[in-house]
């Protein structure tokens, strides 16, 4: 298990949940995202979960990866969420 907390710096439309959602889907570990305070989970290859969400635009999140390629997919996510 592998956590990376990430505040959002753009406005998470349409396209840009898209992008989260193929970013992730192409990882080998099972990711979620979760809200501050832990109160919301969301799978974050599920693009219904990431709109019942409701991300808004510097909130800060937690990506938790779970399986044997958790720190690598950990590492390559926050290198790429930057580039969004």
């Amino acid at each position: 298990m592998e956590t990376l907390k990430v505040k959002l710096g753009v406005y998470p439309s349409a396209t840009v949940l898209s992008k989260l959602v193929s970013l992730f889907s192409s990882l080998d570990s099972v990711a979620y995202i979760e809200n501050e305070d832990g109160s919301k989970r969301v799978l974050a290859k599920s693009i219904i979960g990431l709109l019942s969400f409701r991300l808004r635009q510097y909130q800060n999140i937690s990506i938790t990866f779970y399986g044997d390629y958790a720190k690598n997919d950990a590492i390559y996510i926050e290198k790429e969420i930057r580039l969004l």
